[in-house]
């Protein structure tokens, strides 16, 4: 006798789960925010993204953005899941990438290696 165990979870309405493809369509509008570490977004990252590193970020997006809306996008996806459910009263809407920066190279987007200006505002806002 076998019995079925069910959790229902329902997301925060501001938390909203995307794809690649769909990441393409907002990003000229919504700024791309890579959580990845400095080293694994110097290897390669999405043309445009801005670094700020998880471990960094309750601090560092209120004074960077306000309360605005942000993709978020790590290598899997389970990082920014975390950060969108933990940390969704941060965001006016927080759109996490299913899949990560691995599906949109998957899905055959391009994606640009190497530290970039983009890679290093986010120290400019950081008090050591």
């Amino acid at each position: 006798m076998g019995s079925s165990f069910k959790i229902d979870y329902e997301f925060p309405r501001n938390v909203i789960n995307i794809l690649p493809s769909q990441v393409r369509s907002l990003m000229k509008d919504i700024t791309i925010l890579d959580i990845r570490e400095e080293w694994e977004y110097e290897k390669y990252h999405i043309p445009g993204s801005l670094l700020l590193p998880m471990e960094f970020f309750e601090e560092l997006f209120p004074k960077m953005f306000g309360k605005a809306s942000a993709i978020i996008i790590c290598e899997h996806g389970n990082r920014t899941i975390r950060l969108a459910l933990s940390r969704h009263y941060l965001f006016e809407k927080v759109y996490n990438v299913i899949g990560g920066i691995n599906l949109w190279i998957n899905s055959g987007y391009e994606v640009i290696s190497g530290m970039d200006e983009n890679g290093k505002i986010w120290r400019r806002w950081f008090k050591y």
